[in-house]
């Protein structure tokens, strides 16, 4: 039962954002808003809603307004999350600061990051220290030193905090690296850093806020560690995911594994190293343990070379550079030796668990010598225990027998007789159901594209969520049938025709170069299609092309929007990142041409395996795998060209298939309702 004075608060508050913006309500846009009120305040069934917006609704202020209202009725933190830094900051720089201001609302809000984005203090003054040497195991070098004792600078000055986002300019991976820390390298409390550290000060600002922003890895990444570590508990929490049809695979990948055979190699010589100069140090406390760690080095040396004969003689000479085994099951000889591996890579983990525990307890001492020598060589244990982790998990999930169902393959680099173990769960539902639904204060998933053909059944299933959630889907409140076309050219083949279909899209790109068309955004589903075509047509027009990897994806729209401000023609090439979260209103975008259906690339190892598996179960893996995942893409890519109710233009579909297979018409149902102009054959 919605309490009478939540009501009236949203709907008081939705009036007063209406007028402050001179906006005109709209229908979905309420509607959506009583639908999550309802769903948040039910107590017979799970307070969950899937809500399908279409673009145009406003369901950014349709989720905010009733989640902030029922989290503060009910005591707890609303946890908005995103799949794209986008978005995020949208939320932070323009959402959240108007409806506190338009509306006269006292909350507070931060966004949540991982340590990923912060600085380690202690490591920024190593690294910046001139004429010390370099931390052990770092990816820094002394060209990267005057950056560091720049940010170091600043840092003191009060000129920057530590938080990457916030540094003037870009900052690239490989300076960055070196600057952060995991659990394992952590101090936390006995960081004498501690006061001044940007990750810690965050984390305790999250406690008393009333609203997170955060990212769909960052709350994967809490419930992993059991709920409440990093972000408030589950129990504690309201969630909005947004974006949520990447929910699926973000979790997939949070959950999946990988270890490189160079790399388990790399790490018997800094282990080496590490024992060396560690003893060098001449700390009592560790003798015992520094000497059983030598012994077990010895242990490693052996299961590893014996995993690289069994990995060789599993490839048997064969010329591709992927193996995936049928049905998630690994050879005996496999299976074997990586059990045997991941069994030493445990015991050495353990090892230097211990180690860091003697460490971490010198940090009390009274010496300032053992204090210094403590911190100095907590990092590089950290980093060898966390290496050594993701290798005992991988080969773990390489023996498993009984589990998840696993999709295992792996890579070959042929130039360097390198392989890497790749697993990754199919089904993540359980995990989702018995970490988050079944615990949530209440959860909202919404999304432009959550229905698969219609239905929200593939998503129920994939995310395991509970039987009786609200579901609701709202339409878009453009004008499609009036403002745009749906195009597919007469004389198109089936892109299933490799040969034919690139010779007609050749022709079909270099008429649309030669007319100049203003705005158009080009989608490919394959890299070799979209580099393929750009080389052909590279010398053909005056038109410059802009092609996905050419520069960053900014760059590339800042680039496209300078164009077309000059009056010039611009056309942007583009794969399935360009499909999604690209906003070119208006003259920016009049013509949105699509290659082909966007299948899931059919020898992606996941994708197969997902297959095989449903085969397994007697279930069509084409119509609940493929063809649901292409309609969403589908939906995806169209809804580039509409981005607001004056928007107008068309959009192009290469391929045939969409109307001479039986499935065409599904995919066409689910496309928004443009003014077709086709001929069926």
């Amino acid at each position: 039962m919605i309490p009478q004075a939540v009501r009236e608060a949203i709907q008081t508050q939705y009036r007063q954002f209406i007028a402050g913006n001179d906006f005109r309500p709209r229908g979905g846009q309420r509607q959506m808003i009583a639908a999550i009120t309802q769903a948040l305040w039910r107590s017979a069934e799970p307070a969950i809603a899937v809500v399908e917006a279409g673009t145009g609704t406003g369901k950014t202020l349709a989720y905010l307004l009733p989640a902030l209202a029922t989290a503060r009725a009910k005591g707890k933190h609303l946890v908005v999350s995103t799949a794209t830094v986008a978005l995020q900051e949208q939320l932070i720089a323009k959402d959240l600061p108007a409806i506190k201001r338009i509306c006269e609302l006292d909350f507070t809000y931060a966004l949540a990051k991982g340590r990923g984005r912060y600085a380690c203090n202690l490591k920024l003054e190593q690294l910046a220290l001139e004429g010390a040497d370099l931390p052990m195991f770092s990816e820094a070098d002394s060209r990267s030193r005057a950056l560091y004792i720049e940010l170091q600078d600043a840092l003191l000055k009060g000129d920057w905090d530590g938080d990457r986002d916030h540094w003037v300019e870009a900052l690239e991976d490989r300076d960055w690296r070196p600057l952060i820390t995991d659990r394992y390298q952590c101090l936390n409390r006995r960081c004498p850093k501690i006061s001044e550290c940007a990750f810690f000060q965050a984390r305790e600002e999250l406690e008393s806020v009333d609203c997170l922003i955060t990212n769909h890895d960052l709350v994967l990444s809490d419930l992993s560690l059991g709920g409440g570590v990093i972000l408030p508990a589950p129990e504690d929490s309201i969630y909005v995911f947004d974006e949520a049809h990447h929910l699926e695979d973000k979790a997939r990948n949070h959950f999946a594994s990988s270890a490189r055979l160079s790399g388990m190699e790399g790490l018997i010589e800094q282990m080496e190293e590490f024992v060396r100069r560690l003893q060098a140090a001449n700390i009592p406390s560790l003798n015992t343990v520094l000497t059983q760690l030598a012994a077990q080095l010895d242990a490693y040396a052996n299961p590893l070379s014996e995993l690289r004969q069994v990995l060789v003689a599993s490839w048997g000479g064969q010329e591709a550079e992927q193996i995936r085994f049928a049905q998630g099951r690994v050879d005996v000889e496999l299976r074997q030796a990586t059990e045997r591996m991941g069994k030493v890579a445990r015991q050495l983990h353990l090892l230097l668990a211990d180690i860091s525990a003697k460490l971490e307890s010198l940090l009390e001492s009274a010496e300032t010598l053992a204090r210094q020598t403590a911190a100095q060589w907590m990092g590089p244990a950290g980093q060898l225990q966390a290496r050594l982790e993701g290798v005992a998990l991988a080969c773990g999930d390489f023996a498993a027998i009984e589990g998840p169902v696993m999709a295992r393959w792996l890579r070959l680099f042929s130039l360097r007789q390198d392989f890497t173990l790749n697993a990754m769960p199919l089904q993540i539902a359980d995990l989702l159901s018995e970490h988050l639904w079944s615990r949530a204060a209440g959860a909202v998933l919404t999304s432009a594209t959550l229905a698969s053909l219609g239905s929200f059944g593939r998503l129920q299933e994939s995310l395991g969520l509970p039987q009786g959630f609200l579901q609701a889907r709202f339409a878009s409140p453009f004008d499609f049938a009036g403002r745009a076309e749906l195009v597919i050219p007469p004389d198109c083949p089936e892109a299933g025709d490799v040969k034919a279909h690139d010779a007609y899209l050749k022709l079909y790109l270099a008429q649309v170069l030669e007319r100049g068309d203003a705005a158009s955004l080009v989608l490919f589903a394959s890299d070799r299609q979209m580099q393929e075509m750009a080389n052909h047509l590279a010398d053909s027009s005056d038109t410059p092309l802009l092609v996905q990897g050419s520069f960053s994806k900014q760059e590339i729209l800042r680039r496209h929007r300078e164009r077309i401000d000059a009056g010039q023609a611009s056309i942007i090439f583009g794969l399935a990142s360009f499909a999604e979260g690209i906003d070119l209103p208006g003259d920016y975008c009049t013509q949105v041409i699509i290659a082909k259906i966007p299948f899931p690339v059919p020898d992606d190892p996941v994708v197969e395996s997902l297959g095989e598996w449903m085969q397994a179960q007697g279930r069509n893996a084409f119509g609940a795998i493929m063809l649901p995942a292409a309609s969403l893409a589908l939906v995806q890519a169209a809804g580039r060209l509409m981005r607001s109710e004056q928007d107008s233009g068309r959009v192009v579909v290469l391929d045939r298939r969409l109307l001479n297979r039986a499935y065409g018409r599904q995919l066409l149902n689910a496309l928004p309702p443009f003014k077709r102009v086709f001929q069926r054959m």
